[in-house]
């Protein structure tokens, strides 16, 4: 128990939101002031555009000829190369 206390962090951890960036942390920082309702609306506005460029740069990135496994490994994490059921004989 003791080492656990030593090598285990402890305290805040700080919140993570994917493709935040300059613009998006400073409609943040309005909203979590006023609390406007247009803030917020523009706020996801530009996360989803930010998200959407994000989207866009990893797919035209992805090459099966020459990085194959790391191509596979973002479609299995997506859920899209799942394994089919099996099926049992024994029914």
């Amino acid at each position: 128990m003791k080492a656990a206390h030593f090598s285990i962090p402890r305290g805040f951890r700080p919140r993570y939101i994917p493709c935040l960036d300059e613009e998006c942390q400073v409609l943040l920082d309005q909203l979590e002031v006023t609390g406007d309702t247009e803030v917020a609306d523009h706020l996801i506005e530009s996360l989803d555009a930010a998200r959407c460029r994000r989207w866009e740069e990893t797919t035209e990135q992805m090459n099966f000829t020459k990085s194959g496994p790391k191509s596979w490994s973002l479609i299995r994490r997506l859920g899209a190369a799942q394994n089919p059921p099996r099926t049992s004989i024994f029914r």
